[in-house]
């Protein structure tokens, strides 16, 4: 049964289109980012001087040297010599080894702080928030450096972390909407589950093919993403860096504060991790939906206003409201974008313990996916009845 209602889905004339639309929008997305870099022969060279770790040192040498270069150039242009269309290779990599250590120290300036903190008169919840704080800050701090994560730069999201939402979310309501309110439309569901035994396992079946709908959904757009930026780059180089070495060059995100102490591939699957859950979540959230209203459209838009709400708000928020800020951060949307969970340290009280924030929003909406579906079977039971009288 559960094959059977999986190809249902699938075999919705709408779904293959809009995920080839979409999978042709990542691929061009991706070329289009494509910038050729002429490596100089020695750029080897350069990666064993400059990459790894930034020291203070090694960041006033960079400093210097970027003076010197600034100084030849304004040189060059009194003498009506010819500037460089483009910074050299030097110059780029002179230059994020400089914002790097300026990034390092500001995350020792933090460290500081925490300490002069703790050293005061605090409450119970501040002194754990704080010490969780600065364990996570210690352990990041002595690995943030230059590292070569150029292919990496736009893998925080597909396309970027606002588009990851809404391809993912889209691809969800297309493929879910009819799951329940063409049974009811055709009054099938009756047929099927004539009996209580019956339509609990017709709503299972219609459940884990639903999820198991969304799990294709997820990881094939990121396999998608990941084969394309390997054909693009021709290298996957990077990949055990620090995370935090996708900032410098990076406009989408910053990283470059971020406590967490992940590499590169270790971002990437926690990343997909979450997008999953939050896509298994979402899905119970379109099935209440269409088992709520007859209307494909309608579920699509109620569904959609779930993932449009929160920037919205946020925005409107101009009084500061907490519970207005707490909803920004924990919610469907955030949880498809993931970036903004690991940007900085950001934690929730719970029972007078610090959770972080990626750990709270799952914590929070599994607890809503299963009211969710205990909702949908009591629905799914109440229909059953009342069809039963007719």
């Amino acid at each position: 049964m559960i094959k059977q209602e999986f190809f249902k889905i699938v075999r919705n004339r709408s779904v293959p289109s809009a995920f080839l639309l979409i999978v042709l929008m990542i691929g061009l997305a991706v070329f289009s980012q494509y910038v050729p870099q002429n490596l100089p022969e020695d750029s080897s060279n350069y990666m064993e001087e400059w990459g790894g770790p930034v020291t203070p040192e090694l960041e006033e040498r960079a400093r210097e040297l970027m003076r010197e270069q600034d100084e030849q150039a304004a040189r060059n242009s009194e003498a009506g010599a010819e500037m460089m269309d483009s910074p050299s290779y030097q110059s780029s990599v002179l230059h994020n080894v400089a914002l790097t250590g300026q990034q390092k120290t500001a995350m020792k300036e933090r460290l500081d702080q925490i300490d002069h903190a703790l050293n005061g008169e605090i409450g119970t919840y501040e002194t754990r928030k704080l010490e969780m704080e600065k364990g996570m800050l210690t352990q990041a701090v002595d690995v943030v450096g230059y590292y070569p994560v150029r292919t990496w730069h736009d893998s925080v999201g597909i396309i970027e972390p606002a588009f990851t939402s809404v391809l993912i979310s889209v691809l969800l309501m297309i493929g879910l909407s009819p799951v329940f309110n063409g049974d009811l439309r055709y009054r099938m569901s009756g047929m099927v589950g004539t009996s209580r035994h019956g339509a609990k396992r017709l709503v299972t079946a219609k459940i884990l093919a639903s999820m198991l709908y969304a799990t294709v959904i997820v990881f094939s757009l990121h396999a998608f993403h990941l084969l394309f930026k390997y054909m693009n780059y021709g290298s996957l180089e990077g990949w055990n860096a620090p995370f935090q070495a996708i900032s410098p060059e990076n406009f989408i995100v910053d990283f470059g504060m971020s406590p967490y102490s992940f590499t590169v591939w270790q971002y990437l699957v926690v990343m997909l991790g979450i997008q999953w859950f939050a896509a298994l979540a979402f899905s119970m959230v379109v099935l209440l939906f269409s088992q709520l209203f007859r209307s494909g459209l309608i579920v699509f838009f109620a569904g959609l206003s779930l993932i449009a709400a929160p920037p919205v708000i946020d925005r409107l928020n101009t009084g500061g409201h907490a519970w207005l800020e707490g909803f920004a951060r924990v919610n469907y949307t955030e949880m498809f974008r993931t970036d903004r969970m690991f940007q900085e340290f950001t934690v929730f009280q719970v029972f007078q313990l610090p959770v972080l924030h990626p750990w709270f929003a799952i914590m929070v909406y599994a607890v809503i996916t299963i009211m969710v579906t205990l909702v949908l079977y009591g629905l799914h039971e109440k229909q059953r009845s009342d069809m039963s009288e007719v």
